[in-house]
């Protein structure tokens, strides 16, 4: 599945470039079908919106996933006010090389230098929202790949931490990330949160991983284990509910739910409801990356009430990048990054989701 969403990723590109090259379509360009790309700057005379007061647990219920890099940063603004949603998930912040974290690993991009994601940070807040920052994904170095110590690799997550005022972060450990190094990435996250609770500053974790219709895959269950061996006790653990193959439905989606569930209480104790508060549901709107899987307004719908039924500590889907109809019929055959090749309305998967923060 992991190298299946590294392909998609790398495909979208590539059909983004080709669907482009006519109309002068940049790839960073995630605006609205016929509007211009604005780029909001913050003046530097204005201070940084600074985080609302810390949330209780309960908070940040229904966060979007969302890619700030090249992107029209008004999006942000027009999603939140017409869907009513309010917390969004950065993705994602990778090695630049040398233990240097920048956005999708760009060296032009460095965390805490990037305009675009510092605008899209303050819109955010200043809506009463708050963001995350996820680390990983299934392309480029992640972090834990390019540091050479747990010290340094806390190091790099603390500098995201601090240079965007972060009480929240997520783990998108995937591919060869799972498995190799899982450990050593394991204790620096003990180490980041130990610093936290030192200085009193709140840091919740989430760890995003992959699930099969049979509930987590071994690495999976790897990656869990060896955060609990190091004393890292997720506030979240984030299951990937996409990919699960062609012909997917909310049932299957509920399914493996469920079996992850009962592997979470396995491995962390606790009463069902405890495990399930604990659980995050991630859905992939529209296309998935395998063709023949994808997922409408309406099974949307359906999977919120499922997770409300049985509280679950989130929904979130990837991305608002993709909350929108394809602007034509070649881009919504693909699993693309600026559409979700089905039928709905603008932002309408955002309203749905947001309902569960409600």
């Amino acid at each position: 599945m992991r190298a299946q969403q590294l392909v998609f990723k790398v495909a979208a590109v590539a059909i983004l470039a080709a669907a482009g090259a006519g109309a002068g379509m940049a790839l960073g360009d995630l605006t609205d079908a016929g509007q211009p790309a604005i780029v909001v700057a913050p003046s530097p005379m204005e201070p940084p919106v600074p985080r609302p007061a810390p949330a209780p647990a309960s908070a940040f219920r229904a966060p979007l996933y969302y890619q700030p890099l090249g992107s029209d940063v008004d999006l942000v603004g027009r999603a939140l006010d017409a869907s009513g949603a309010r917390d969004l998930i950065l993705a994602f912040v990778l090695d630049a090389g040398g233990c240097r974290p920048a956005w999708q690993g760009d060296p032009a991009r460095p965390v805490g230098a990037d305009a675009a994601v510092t605008a899209t940070i303050d819109s955010v807040r200043r809506r009463g929202g708050d963001v995350a920052v996820s680390f990983g994904g299934a392309a480029g170095t992640e972090l834990g790949a390019g540091c050479a110590s747990e010290r340094a690799l806390a190091d790099a997550y603390q500098k995201v931490v601090e240079a965007y005022d972060l009480t929240r972060i997520d783990l998108d450990y995937e591919v060869d990330d799972l498995a190799v190094g899982i450990g050593r990435r394991m204790r620096a996250v003990r180490l980041l949160l130990d610093r936290a609770r030192a200085a009193h500053r709140p840091l919740r974790i989430s760890l995003t991983l992959p699930v099969a219709r049979t509930g987590l895959p071994p690495e999976a269950v790897g990656a869990l284990k060896a955060a609990l061996d190091a004393g890292v006790r997720p506030d979240i653990v984030n299951l990937m509910a996409f990919n699960l193959g062609a012909g997917t439905t909310t049932a299957d989606i509920r399914g493996a739910v469920e079996a992850a569930s009962g592997q979470v209480k396995g491995l962390t104790g606790g009463t069902d409801a405890d495990v399930y508060a604990r659980l995050g549901l991630q859905l992939m709107i529209g296309h998935a990356d395998l063709r023949g899987e994808e997922l409408s307004p309406a099974q949307a719908r359906s999977l919120v009430d499922y997770a409300r039924s049985r509280r679950l500590g989130w929904v979130s889907f990837w991305s608002l990048n993709r909350d929108r109809a394809c602007p034509t019929p070649a881009l919504a055959q693909w699993a693309v990054a600026t559409c979700s090749g089905v039928a709905q309305r603008p932002y309408e998967f955002a309203s749905i989701v947001a309902g569960y923060a409600g």
